[in-house]
């Protein structure tokens, strides 16, 4: 806008130079005025505002915000490397219940499994446990002892069938060992009760030795069994009291001390007896008890055998 004014105060100077007329203040002032007036006219949307030059719109810069994604944290479930540990021999649990006639041996004693390497005779076994040999002598039980009884060898022989070179359980009742260091066992094998088994088959009889005595009753039930069935031993031993002549008449007698002088192997009968206390006591000796009622003298089942003798 001034470069306007100026240009046009510039060619009325020359103007008036050229026409020789003296210009006044006020003749300039109305010029200016005039050209002032010209200009707007010509240009009616100047103002005085300067035309605002455009700013390039910058570029914006993006600086890139490094978005950490989540890092997948994978639970890696680690499998442990098995170190082999040397195999333990445990005492397996024996559920006495399928032992065959085992309900009698102790729940709560010490139980050893073993080796049978070698059998001594019909209730005494060699047995290796944990790498360490004992002698094991069968509780409750007595076989025939070689040279005495030639029934010996037999016995011998049925315990060799029943444990030799297998791996048999041994049960504890209170003593842990007998006078010659061997060990009080009762002995296991594939589910057999050896102690009761020799019994029963008439290879061994049943003895009391206190105080390991809780299958007692089971043992003399089972030499009940094996006397009445002519087994073993006593196939060759027992007679039979009506096919014995006057020569064997009973010798059934009650000492003072109330001990019975008795034949085991004979099935007696009430009728062999002069007294009550004469019959009881042989019942007693010979292993008649309530659960076992021997040669059949105690009919009731109450433990007093041949009531009706005076």
């Amino acid at each position: 806008m001034k470069k306007i004014v100026i240009l046009i105060s510039v060619l009325f100077l020359i103007s008036a130079c050229s026409g020789s007329k003296q210009l006044s203040a006020e003749d300039i002032q109305a010029t200016i005025s005039a050209g002032i007036q010209q200009t707007q006219r010509a240009n009616p949307t100047s103002t005085n505002a300067s035309t605002p030059t455009d700013i390039p719109a910058s570029t914006p810069t993006f600086t890139p915000t490094n978005t950490a994604l989540p890092t997948e944290t994978s639970t890696a479930t680690s499998t442990p490397t098995l170190t082999p540990s040397p195999t333990q021999t445990q005492t397996p649990t024996i559920t006495l219940q399928a032992i065959i006639n085992g309900e009698c041996l102790p729940t709560n004693t010490k139980r050893e499994v073993g080796v049978v390497k070698s059998v001594i005779d019909g209730d005494t076994i060699a047995v290796e446990i944990n790498g360490t040999d004992y002698v094991v002598r069968y509780i409750g039980v007595d076989s025939p002892e070689p040279p005495v009884d030639t029934f010996a060898e037999e016995a011998s022989i049925e315990n060799k069938n029943l444990v030799l070179g297998k791996t048999v359980t041994l049960i504890m009742d209170t003593s842990e060992v007998d006078r010659y260091d061997r060990l009080l066992r009762y002995v296991i094998v594939d589910g057999v009760f050896v102690n009761e088994t020799m019994v029963r088959v008439g290879m061994a009889t049943a003895v009391s030795y206190p105080p390991d005595t809780a299958c007692l009753n089971t043992f003399r039930e089972a030499q009940g069994i094996a006397e009445m069935g002519l087994l073993g031993m006593w196939a060759s031993t027992f007679v039979d009291p009506e096919s014995r002549g006057d020569s064997l008449s009973p010798t059934a007698t009650a000492s003072p001390g109330g001990t019975s002088v008795c034949n085991c192997s004979i099935d007696y009968n009430c009728s062999d007896f002069s007294t009550h206390s004469e019959a009881q006591a042989c019942f007693s000796s010979c292993g008649g008890s309530i659960t076992y009622n021997w040669s059949g003298m105690d009919g009731d089942h109450d433990g007093r055998a041949c009531e009706s003798l005076p």
